[in-house]
């Protein structure tokens, strides 16, 4: 039986890179008896002013992606949830929800889908870490 209090959090951006660190978590969440929080962040300058019904536009199709990583993860022996979050830029909701959540730990891929991404904007792990 996973234990859904102080789950695993594992946030991707569906990069290769995400999807190691995903297996990576989902074996941890197996061994450790933890659920994993499966979490993609749909960034949006402003979600207060987002409507409703566009939110749902934006997370339907990045909510099916999650489900189909969590089924792909599903041999780990892990209960996964999938979570699409709207509220704000990645680290910020990341870290939102991993204090709103107390999980135990949280997974990240170290490298940005591209170099440039990387370069330009940082690191979205490491802005995590700094949190």
């Amino acid at each position: 039986m996973n234990d859904e209090t102080h789950p695993i959090i594992c946030g991707t951006d569906f990069s290769e890179n995400a999807s190691a660190a995903a297996r990576v978590a989902a074996a941890l969440a197996a061994r450790m008896e933890k659920q994993l929080l499966l979490v993609h962040v749909a960034e949006q300058s402003d979600s207060r002013f987002v409507s409703v019904e566009r939110r749902k536009e934006v997370t339907a199709p990045l909510l099916e992606k999650l489900r189909a990583e969590a089924e792909r993860l599903a041999s780990s022996g892990a209960q996964i949830e999938p979570l699409v979050l709207t509220n704000g830029w990645a680290e910020d909701a990341i870290v939102q929800i991993t204090r709103e959540r107390e999980a135990s730990l949280v997974v990240v891929s170290s490298v940005s889908k591209t170099a440039f991404d990387h370069w330009t904007i940082g690191s979205v792990s490491e802005r995590i870490a700094e949190k």
